[in-house]
């Protein structure tokens, strides 16, 4: 006759190897999951971009000598924020 103590450690085996299972499924469906939130978020959102707020850089503020700044003042910058 079969012990009880291996039937008892086969139906253990049995019961981490489900948990397991049902633990990699689930982090497989998290992970699918984010990649795709980061697909979405990289693409390009096709907007009008008629309405947005454009910067302009006051020459008043800044001193004459700095060129990344009179180089940006003849540019069309939008506040994003």
């Amino acid at each position: 006759m079969i012990p009880i103590c291996l039937i008892l450690f086969i139906l253990f085996i049995a019961v981490i190897t489900f948990a397991i299972k049902r633990a990699d499924s689930a982090q497989a469906k998290v992970t699918e999951e984010f990649w795709e939130k980061g697909r979405k978020a990289n693409s390009p959102l096709r907007g009008d971009t008629t309405d947005l707020c454009y910067i302009t850089i006051p020459e008043k503020f800044f001193p004459l000598n700095n060129d990344k700044i009179n180089d940006l003042r003849d540019k069309t910058l939008v506040n994003l924020t």
